[in-house]
């Protein structure tokens, strides 16, 4: 039975690879279990991990099956609408190219024959038909860590609402929602962290804290997954997949605010590859979209902020 007085509750694990942590506010008592919350996301783990052999994402990239589930599908048909508005610098079709590099937990190779590996990348190359791909080469895979992430926030999000929860947030490796009120006070703070090279503590050095509600919020950058080859080039893990090559522009990182984790994760890897141009010119004409976008001029890293997330962001300088 709902009694008058609303505690708070916290949920913390590891799954996929990383950490979650959950927070809600009931009046019904610690309604939500661990156990349960563990069991959703290895239930999706099964489905598009590109680590667990057995999944169907891997079974689909071994060409072991060509079956697709219900999270695939909808990864593949959002990242369709991201492919188009990016003109095909949103690629999910990737992996041979993020696999070579060593990206994908796999050595990255000596000698990288990047034409030869372009021939099977392009989602013009796949097409869903009643529930079955169909890949033109066998040798093209499919990488959703650029959007899945985002879609399993969405995915334990739906199932606290199914419990009667209204005032929430997930957070599973850095990617969020955030829904109703936290302790009455309006919406959830979220710390977004600086975009410098060797930062792998979340949270020890914010770049800015923004108040969300009812949104989704994704942070996408190039200053973790990164090393540097013979040739003393840097090599980040965002890979052009009309080029070949190894991403290069003067975005640091991208941080979105959309209706869903989902969009919010797949939009900001989107901006990445897109350029800071390309992407304010996209954001000025989607009211939907709100984004912070830090990158370099010269020495000196610079901001964009979209004028309707002002009232939400607090810049740390």
């Amino acid at each position: 039975s709902c009694s008058t007085t609303v505690n708070k509750y916290i949920i913390d694990g590891f799954a996929q690879g990383t950490t979650y942590h959950i927070a809600y506010h009931s009046n019904m008592g610690n309604i939500v279990s661990k156990h349960e919350i563990d069991s959703l996301l290895n239930e999706f783990n099964k489905s598009c991990s590109l680590h667990d052999t057995t999944s169907v994402l891997s079974l689909l990239n071994t060409n072991k099956t060509d079956s697709l589930d219900s999270h695939i599908k909808t990864c593949i048909s959002y990242a369709q609408q991201l492919y188009e508005i990016s003109n095909g610098l949103y690629d999910i079709t990737v992996k041979p190219l993020t696999s070579a590099y060593g990206f994908a937990r796999e050595d990255k190779k000596e000698s990288i024959n990047i034409d030869s590996i372009l021939n099977f990348v392009g989602m013009s190359k796949i097409e869903i038909n009643n529930n079955k791909l169909t890949k033109q080469h066998p040798q093209t895979e499919i990488d959703l860590n650029s959007i899945a992430q985002g879609y399993s926030v969405d995915i334990v999000c739906n199932h606290l609402e199914s419990r009667g929860l209204t005032d929430f947030i997930v957070e599973i490796g850095g990617e969020v929602y955030a829904k109703g009120n936290n302790n009455g006070k309006g919406g959830w703070r979220v710390g977004i962290d600086r975009p410098v090279d060797g930062s792998f503590i979340a949270g020890e050095n914010l770049q800015a804290i923004i108040t969300i509600q009812d949104q989704g919020l994704a942070t996408s950058g190039n200053y973790r997954k990164f090393y540097t080859n013979d040739k003393g080039e840097r090599i980040n893990h965002t890979i052009n997949p009309k080029t070949g090559k190894s991403n290069q522009n003067n975005v640091l990182s991208v941080t979105v605010l959309a209706k869903d984790a989902l969009a919010a994760d797949g939009y900001s890897t989107m901006f990445m590859l897109m350029g800071k141009e390309k992407s304010i010119e996209y954001l000025n004409h989607n009211k939907e979209i709100e984004a912070l976008i830090v990158y370099s001029k010269g020495d000196t890293i610079k901001t964009h902020i979209t004028n309707r997330l002002r009232k939400a962001i607090e810049i740390n300088r």
